[in-house]
Parts: structure tokens; C-alpha cells; sequence
């Protein structure tokens, strides 16, 4: 599957130390795709559903409707139980849209501050390497504080940016 050129196009951007970058998302992004509830023990394990998500997303044709019409394509994180540990859902989705689409589950990127790490190389490999890069930076004492409301992957050509919602200005 070809991934369209997604790049953000709302919201303001500052930098943070050399690495990830703080952005303000002005407006919610509205999103339809494919669902699954999972956690990241049943992920890890092998047992994981996210990998069955995105290949039905693909059988549904999705990913060659963003194409079609130049929509970006999401992995969205989102209804946490708790923090990493717990459940929550994903959402492989297309957007943004301006209306829902039948037969699909449909969601808003909330509005709020984010906390933007980009990744670039061969899908899926950067994205599982980024996520691990993601909860190292997490795990440190200095790191904002994460509001597990809303999290996001959006896909490009080069890679992936993974945001992650944080409590708080910085």
C-alpha cells in the first residue's frame, strides 16, 4: 500500500530540546476507520490486534481512498483505562473529513497540546522502533506529563510522526 503525503497542517509548532516538539492542535480532526480494544501486553505477546486492524483496514480499500482523495492516514490511540498499562481503543482511519461515513466508527483528534516525535524509514518498523522511542522518553523525570486522552500516529512517505496528548503548557 502507498501512504499519501500527510503532513499537519493545523496548529502551532515550537521546538523542544533537539528532539520532539511541542504543538497545539487549534481544532478537533475529524477521523473514520476500522476499531479494535487492546493493551500493550496482549501486543507484545503476539496475541495483538492492531497488526489485524491495519490489514483489514487495507482489505476495506482504505488507504487507496485517501489516496484517491488525498486524506492522510491515522492511528489513533484513544479511551484509556488507565496509562500504558491498561486497555484501550485504536482507530485506523482516514481524514481529515468533513462529514462521517457510514459504516465505519468515527472520532475527533481533541484539540489540546501535543507532543510531536517524528520517525522516518520502512513501515512498521519505525513505528515499533518510535513507539519504544517514545515511552524511554516517557520514562524520564523531566518529560511532560501524558494525558492519555488522545494519541496519534499520522503516516507519511519518510516515516511517521507519533503525538502524544500532555497535561500543561510548557
Amino acid at each position: 500500500m502507498s501512504i499519501p503525503n500527510s503532513l499537519l497542517t493545523t496548529g502551532k509548532e515550537r521546538k523542544v530540546m533537539q528532539g520532539p516538539t511541542y504543538l497545539e492542535i487549534d481544532k478537533d480532526i475529524l477521523l473514520c476507520g476500522l476499531k479494535v480494544r487492546t493493551n500493550n501486553a496482549s501486543e507484545m505477546s503476539g496475541q495483538g490486534k492492531i497488526a489485524k486492524l491495519y490489514e483489514e483496514f487495507d482489505a476495506k480499500g482504505l488507504g487507496e481512498m485517501a489516496i484517491q482523495k488525498h486524506l492522510h492516514i491515522y492511528g489513533v490511540y484513544y479511551e484509556y483505562e488507565s496509562d500504558e498499562k491498561g486497555f484501550y481503543s485504536v482507530l485506523a482511519g482516514i481524514g481529515p473529513l468533513t462529514t462521517k461515513m457510514l459504516d465505519l466508527t468515527c472520532l475527533a483528534i481533541r484539540k489540546g497540546l501535543y507532543l510531536k516525535f517524528s520517525f522516518k524509514g520502512p513501515l512498521p518498523k519505525t513505528v515499533i522502533d518510535g513507539w519504544q522511542k517514545v515511552w524511554h522518553y516517557f520514562k524520564q523525570p523531566a518529560a511532560p506529563t501524558r494525558a492519555f486522552d488522545t494519541d496519534y500516529e499520522q503516516y507519511h512517505p519518510e516515516g511517521v510522526d507519533i503525538l502524544i496528548g500532555v497535561k500543561g503548557k510548557q
